[in-house]
């Protein structure tokens, strides 16, 4: 069973960390737009910016600990997740 939560674990980690990529490069894509023209608002930059670090924050919470990102999963996952190798 270990290796399977390992698995599902790295699934999600590695998902969390390609989307928060995506946002950090449209988000400084963004935020360099906005520093070159003065009419542009730099509000959407700043927010795919934030975005992108939740997701890092994310990934890491999710190799760490993914119980912590789920809510309202069943006790059996949680059991799962929290203790792999008693199950």
């Amino acid at each position: 069973m270990k290796k399977y939560t390992d698995s599902i674990t790295h699934y999600v980690q590695e998902e969390l960390k390609e989307c928060a990529i995506s946002y950090l490069k449209i988000g400084l894509r963004s935020f360099h737009e906005a520093n070159k023209m003065v009419i542009l608002k730099g509000q959407a930059a700043l927010g795919n910016l934030g975005i992108a670090v939740e997701l890092m924050l994310k990934a890491f919470i999710a190799g760490n600990n993914p119980i912590l990102l789920f809510k309202g999963l069943p006790i059996e996952l949680q059991v799962l997740f929290s203790c792999p190798t008693i199950v």
